[in-house]
């Protein structure tokens, strides 16, 4: 599961997701509520794995392309 909505949205992809599964979400700022609180217990009770990044897709894909771009014409 993807989050990209705001932070206090992930305690609610954890208890929506499946059991296994991985919910992911990019880190970004949203003012001044940047925390949010999660129920360890749900996590543990369907072995969710949590990850986050500061990948900013919208950034980097035009670089991504053409470096594909140039590697599939060598």
């Amino acid at each position: 599961m993807l989050v990209t909505s705001p932070p206090d949205t992930i305690d609610v992809a954890t208890r929506i997701c499946a059991v296994g599964g991985i919910v992911s979400f990019l880190g970004i700022g949203y003012g001044e509520k940047e925390t949010f609180s999660l129920n360890s217990n749900v996590i543990h009770g369907k072995k969710l794995q949590i990850r986050a990044s500061n990948a900013i897709p919208a950034l980097y894909f035009p670089e991504g392309i053409g470096l594909l771009k140039r590697e599939s014409s060598t």
